[in-house]
């Protein structure tokens, strides 16, 4: 399933002040119409429709854990018919937004990004160790795409490059991943309790 993610999220979106509180009441929305991507897209037949649908897709991404990142808080990617119900428009308009809006060939309007696409049941390579005789994962596992997964859930997404080197070391099976997306379940419930400022969140890498 492909996981959508807002491009510039915290450039174009967020300000000093929403940066500090921890769920928006507001959004900081570009006002620019005289820009080449904003009058590509009213030159579409549901441009304005699509439009509409763009500001909502906004805002329900600012509900989100990570902010920007359309995702579910247990890390799950948002499908086109759960973005549809969820900002209460037809899906093949909300279909039709994300697709125009992520299309890599039509650049200025590259407004939003299509992370990564995810079968439902990926094969996995399995190995058994003699030794004690657990099931693991082979490195075929594809843990760029694991971490991935993680790091979208995670709200301070600074220090990716060592996180992700310490991820790399610490996974070595199935039930390795699971203790981590447990943890993390635990680390974003517990900020969020919290009421933990973003800037007071601890870096991924720690």
């Amino acid at each position: 399933m492909t996981l959508y993610r807002i491009r510039r999220w915290e450039d174009l979106y967020e300000t000093h002040e929403s940066k500090r509180v921890r769920k928006m009441k507001w959004l900081a929305l570009p006002v620019k119409l005289d820009g080449y991507g904003y009058k590509r897209l009213m030159q579409e037949k549901q441009g304005p429709a699509m439009f509409g649908a763009w500001c909502a897709i906004l805002q329900l991404a600012a509900g989100c854990t990570p902010r920007g990142t359309l995702q579910r808080s247990n890390g799950e990617p948002m499908s086109t018919d759960d973005i549809a119900v969820l900002i209460a428009m037809p899906p093949q308009l909300v279909s039709k937004t994300l697709d125009m809006l992520s299309n890599a060939n039509t650049s200025k309007l590259l407004w939003i990004e299509a992370l990564q696409e995810k079968s439902a049941d990926p094969p996995q390579i399995r190995a058994v160790f003699p030794e004690n005789g657990v099931s693991v994962l082979n490195l075929n596992l594809n843990l760029k795409e694991e971490f991935d997964r993680i790091w979208y859930r995670y709200p301070r997404k600074l220090g990716r490059k060592e996180a992700f080197r310490h991820f790399k070391a610490s996974v070595k099976s199935e039930s390795d991943l699971a203790a981590i997306n447990t943890a993390l379940d635990r680390f974003i419930a517990q900020m969020e309790a919290e009421r933990r400022p973003p800037d007071k969140i601890p870096y991924g890498s720690t």
